[in-house]
C-alpha cells in the first residue's frame, strides 16, 4: 500500500486526546498479542504524532552562521506531559517486556 498525501486526515484535540486515552487503555489492561489491529494503529498513530509534532513557536537559538544570517532554533515539544508522557511510558515497559 502506498502512501497518499492527500489521505492524510486531520482530528481535533479532543478526538486525538480520546485516542491517547484509548492506546493507554489497551496497553493497560491487554497483552500485546490480545490488541486488536486496529488498536495497534491507533497505538502507533498516537505515538508517531506525539514524537512528531512540534509547536510553530520557536525554541532556544541553537545554531546560526558567522554572519548571522542563518539561525537555527530547537523546536519546542509540543504534547510533552500528562497522558502523552502516560503513554510514551507505558508503551516504553510494554516493549521492553515483549522483547525480554
Amino acid at each position: 500500500m502506498n502512501f497518499n498525501r492527500d489521505s492524510i486526515r486531520t482530528i481535533t484535540l479532543s478526538d486525538f486526546n480520546r485516542r491517547v486515552d484509548r492506546a493507554i487503555e489497551c496497553l493497560q489492561t491487554k497483552e500485546l498479542t490480545q490488541i486488536a489491529d486496529s488498536d495497534h494503529i491507533n497505538i502507533m498513530m498516537c505515538l508517531n504524532t506525539i514524537l512528531m509534532t512540534s509547536l510553530k513557536e520557536k525554541g532556544p537559538l541553537i545554531s546560526q552562521t558567522p554572519n548571522g544570517q542563518v539561525k537555527m532554533y530547537a523546536t519546542i515539544d509540543r504534547f510533552t506531559n500528562g497522558r502523552y508522557k502516560q503513554l510514551e511510558d507505558i508503551a516504553d515497559q510494554k516493549i521492553m517486556i515483549g522483547i525480554s
